[in-house]
């Protein structure tokens, strides 16, 4: 039998689709119209909220299909675990073999994220409920001449509950990727599937393990009277250079994508006195993005317009070059996120209509650069694309 959303093929009366995780059972009860909304793909704005489903689904699925029809001795594909531990994803493979994977791996993601939130915060809360404990058991052994001891033994049992929530954030903490994956990657793939040629193999060179120490390019002491705070003492700046994201993509009209992103982390690892005097150490990030796209057109097709390009204002950074052989451009914006302020905007445009100034996370460690805003400098691009006869 076939899936009636993916159209592959799969072992009769299987109840999911091992390739996209669609429930099969429970479509054919549906009426049309719930039928139609099932079988509907996942884009950037719904994606996140479905993921969780579809994992579940097609992870339960796909083992069940792996183990029924695999024969003895022949090695399983990797799985989850495998991106989870060496955060690296290299695949040269079809669209949609690889978004069916990618997918899994970002509902994964998601769910560790909510899975060490909700560790932490145990953990927290039983330490908190630890302490007041130890006070009232002191409280309540004065009070009764020594005769209290045994009240200690509740903060004991919540210090235990307490180190093993910390335990399990740690180790959730371990298997944690970079959000950028699941907020910009794989929403934008899911976007441009219909215009990535099904047929021929998409590259993608990935590192997930974010600001580690191996990045670091910079570490210093910086001077503490440039920062205008009479209590700051020392203040250090390591700086992390993180080229994550090379992606080449293949069109249906024979143009390529090529895709880069690269992060810069600030750390600022602060000492300073406190209003009581005290010594106080504090830790600050800042981050910045910078995002490289270009268009390889099919030279028997397309060709760029010169004098558009030529015509374009400096700040969007456009640039003719010779890419493998073919005249390429290409397109740089750079991002800015701080903790600070909370908000996320576009600089290098100042005075341009059209920058960007949205709303975002206010850490700047879990914020990504919009997946629309990668489009959107592919848009750019194709904006300067003419076909051959239109040449002079």
């Amino acid at each position: 039998m076939n899936c009636p959303n993916c159209r592959s093929q799969i072992p009769d009366g299987s109840k999911f689709c091992s390739r996209c995780g669609y429930n099969i059972a429970g479509a054919r009860g549906a009426s049309p119209q719930q039928s139609f909304m099932q079988q509907q793909p996942a884009h950037s704005n719904d994606f996140i909220d479905g993921s969780i489903r579809r994992f579940k689904n097609a992870e339960a699925a796909s083992k069940a299909v792996a183990d029924a029809s695999k024969p003895k001795g022949t090695p399983h594909a990797p799985s989850i675990d495998n991106f989870t531990k060496t955060k690296k994803v290299q695949m040269r493979a079809r669209i949609d073999d690889c978004l069916a994977t990618f997918r899994q791996l970002a509902a994964h993601d998601l769910e560790v994220d909510r899975l060490r939130a909700k560790a932490g915060g145990r953990a927290a809360l039983f330490f908190v409920l630890a302490f007041l404990g130890v006070f009232g058991s002191i409280v309540i052994t004065g009070a009764t001449d020594g005769k209290g001891a045994p009240a200690f033994i509740a903060p004991a049992v919540l210090v235990v509950f307490a180190i093993k929530s910390l335990i399990k954030y740690f180790k959730f903490k371990k298997m944690d990727i970079l959000n950028e994956f699941r907020l910009c990657l794989v929403p934008l793939l899911d976007t441009l599937v219909e215009d990535i040629d099904p047929r021929e193999r998409i590259e993608i060179d990935a590192d997930l393990s974010g600001p580690v120490k191996t990045k670091i390019t910079s570490e210093k002491q910086l001077d503490p009277k440039l920062f205008n705070n009479p209590r700051l003492l020392k203040i250090k700046q390591t700086i992390f250079h993180d080229p994550w994201l090379k992606l080449e993509l293949p069109l249906l009209d024979g143009n390529v994508i090529l895709v880069q992103l690269d992060n810069f982390y600030f750390r600022y690892d602060r000492t300073q006195r406190g209003t009581s005097g005290k010594t106080k150490f504090k830790t600050k990030w800042k981050k910045r993005t910078v995002a490289r796209a270009r268009v390889l057109p099919d030279a028997s097709e397309f060709a760029w317009d010169e004098a558009k390009v030529a015509g374009q204002p400096p700040e969007r950074k456009l640039k003719l070059a010779d890419k493998k052989g073919v005249r390429c451009c290409r397109v740089t914006r750079k991002f800015k996120f701080s903790s600070d302020d909370g908000r996320r905007y576009v600089y290098g445009m100042k005075g341009m209509k059209g920058g960007l100034q949205l709303q975002s996370e206010p850490n700047p460690l879990e914020d990504s650069v919009a997946p629309e805003e990668i489009f959107g400098l592919l848009m750019e691009l194709f904006a300067l694309l003419k076909p051959v006869e239109a040449r002079n």
